[in-house]
């Protein structure tokens, strides 16, 4: 049931969730249940494309001769979903052993992003950090050590990319100092 309630929240509306779980009258709950179910299998249909998506943006990182590096990772796609874009973070995090932001346009203008991070950097220090040295970068974010959301003008996100990795770069030489 969670996944299903969790897909709710992520594409449309958690009042669906609610509903089920509430209701008392089984006519309304099977109903509901079935919306989920299909919310559901949606969420998983739009995280595999995504998640392809990333993993062919992100070929190259992966590839040790192709001279290309990055200590963090921003990724983006006019076409993700907001809310699946912390899932695919989060997977390529793994694959690649070092902090990921995936963002997902809101309106063209703005972006919306969803860190994840590795053990010993805590990403919203990170941001914080990139807020401190360039105030009008980020719009907004928050979080905690190993994950943390934020919005940008999509025009800055090179500048972002770029910031962010420097910040990574320099968090992984401290961390790698304390080892």
């Amino acid at each position: 049931m969670a996944p299903r309630l969790n897909a709710a929240g992520r594409l449309t509306d958690m009042s669906i969730g609610i509903r089920c779980l509430l209701s008392e009258d089984l006519s309304r709950r099977v109903p509901a249940a079935q919306e989920l179910d299909a919310l559901n299998t949606q969420r998983r249909q739009i995280e595999a494309r995504m998640q392809s998506e990333a993993l062919c943006a992100i070929r190259v990182l992966r590839d040790p001769d192709s001279g290309v590096t990055r200590a963090g990772v921003c990724l983006f796609d006019a076409a993700w979903h907001q809310g699946v874009v912390g899932l695919v973070a989060s997977r390529v995090k793994e694959r690649l052993r070092r902090p990921v932001i995936a963002f997902a346009s809101v309106d063209g203008a703005m972006l919306r992003g969803s860190a994840r991070s590795i053990p010993g950097i805590h990403v919203r220090d990170l941001l914080d950090a990139i807020a401190a040295r360039e105030p009008r970068l980020i719009q907004k974010f928050g979080g905690h050590a190993m994950a943390a959301g934020l919005t940008l003008e999509a025009a800055r996100l090179d500048q972002f990319a770029g910031a962010f990795d420097a910040e990574c770069s320099a968090a992984l030489a401290r961390l790698g100092s304390r080892m």
